[in-house]
């Protein structure tokens, strides 16, 4: 009877995130459940970057098997020496939990220590928890708490035994403080790099008398939402940090939504209908490169959309801005894509758009087909560039097109080591 009261109360207490989600996505922990509901939105690109972008890639965990439950076990006594984070965070440096680890090995030595043993194998119950589902160092925060606890009652009992006793216990404490003494500098922040310096940078202001970079703390998107009309909506691509627009936004970033696949959509037409139904009046995008989260043809058919479609583009700092058009463009085919490479991955030659909707996750991942058409005894390069609405360009072994080449074609952001272009709008072929 308890045991189903919890569960009854679980999903009482729950209910507004998954009744919320399959109200309005057809799964209640959307997408997690896609192979069992009718999610929606869910494009034929949304499971290969859902499992493969997100679960394989960003949720850390040990393999089920015996093995993975002898990782998951060794954990529980190395996880506050080894740490479990991305690189641009704390990297190889650990920043929390020796002293919870250390004391442990004092309880068999200390009385009265049930409720504190009780304590102790509850944080390792959430340390292997985590470790066996998502091991980042920042989702254990959640048990840090418990092991302050834990460590404080240890410590106290431990200061009880006596001279010697509390000197070894100072000296332990002192040992991390001094050791850990740079963590709160450490520049790990993932958005402004060290938030003491940022912290410093603006309190600084008044004395330097830089009044106007308090109001610039979120450029440029503060500038990109001065310059937005009232009641817009911008599509944020594949960007995460925004705050400042103060404006309704979509975001298309792959990996984390299921609704846009621009590769599947293939034309400016595609495009606008789609974010034309998001309520899309604004576009917003890095200026010189992206991640390359999205395939080949889906960068281009982006680009090509928001280059030659979009309206009154203007850049604001690293990002530029543009207006959706007010009618749709027309329907129509596409040309090809030339890529001018150094043979290995993406062969070089002359593509339909459709053979460069290559997934960017998983066993798949950037294994192009062969070009229908290549440079040959009766082909020459110009031959292709007549036929191309895109050139994808290797810059590490390719150099770029010559100047009278280069005239009917528009720089787009990069997709990692290449070059995109797409062709200016009204131009047909190169004479």
């Amino acid at each position: 009877m308890g045991a189903t009261l919890m569960v009854v109360l679980g999903l009482v207490f729950t209910a507004p995130q998954w009744a919320k989600n399959w109200v309005w996505y057809g799964d209640p922990l959307y997408p997690v459940l896609h192979k069992h509901f009718a999610a929606n939105p869910w494009t034929g690109d949304s499971e290969n970057r859902f499992v493969w972008g997100f679960m394989e890639d960003q949720l850390w965990q040990p393999d089920k098997t015996w093995a993975g439950l002898w990782e998951s076990i060794q954990v529980l006594l190395q996880f506050s020496f080894q740490p479990h984070d991305w690189p641009k965070f704390h990297g190889k440096v650990p920043v929390f939990g020796s002293l919870f680890t250390l004391l442990l090995f004092t309880l068999p030595f200390l009385k009265k220590t049930k409720r504190v043993w009780g304590l102790f194998l509850s944080v390792h119950l959430g340390v292997f928890i985590w470790y066996w589902t998502h091991h980042q160092d920042r989702y254990l925060q959640a048990v840090v708490p418990w092991m302050t606890a834990a460590a404080a009652a240890a410590i106290l009992l431990v200061w009880r035994h006596g001279f010697a006793a509390r000197a070894a216990v100072v000296g332990m404490v002192s040992l991390q403080v001094i050791w850990g003494g740079d963590v709160y500098f450490i520049p790990g922040h993932a958005m402004v790099g060290s938030p003491v310096k940022a912290v410093a940078d603006l309190l600084s202001t008044g004395y330097r008398k830089d009044f106007a970079a308090r109001d610039k703390t979120f450029a440029p998107f503060t500038d990109v939402g001065a310059a937005l009309p009232k009641g817009a909506k911008l599509l944020v691509h594949e960007y995460h940090p925004h705050l400042g627009i103060a404006a309704a936004s979509v975001n298309d970033y792959p990996v984390n939504q299921g609704g846009i696949s621009y590769g599947e959509l293939a034309t400016p037409r595609a495009v606008y209908d789609k974010l034309k139904s998001y309520g899309v009046t604004h576009l917003l995008w890095v200026t010189s490169a992206n991640k390359g989260a999205d395939s080949l043809a889906g960068d281009l058919v982006f680009y090509h959309f928001a280059l030659k479609v979009g309206v009154g583009a203007k850049v604001y700092g690293s990002m530029t801005l543009a207006a959706m058009p007010e009618k749709p463009p027309p329907e129509g085919e596409l040309g090809g894509a030339l890529a001018l490479t150094c043979g290995k991955g993406l062969p070089a030659g002359l593509y339909h758009l459709a053979d460069l909707h290559v997934p960017a996750y998983g066993p798949e991942k950037n294994k192009y087909p062969k070009p229908f058409m290549t440079v040959g005894p009766d082909v020459t390069e110009e031959d292709l560039l007549t036929r191309a609405s895109y050139v994808v360009i290797e810059s590490r072994c390719k150099k770029a097109l010559p100047a009278k080449q280069a005239s009917f074609f528009r720089a787009a952001p990069k997709h990692g080591g290449y070059e995109l272009m797409v062709r200016r709008k009204g131009v047909a072929k190169i004479d």
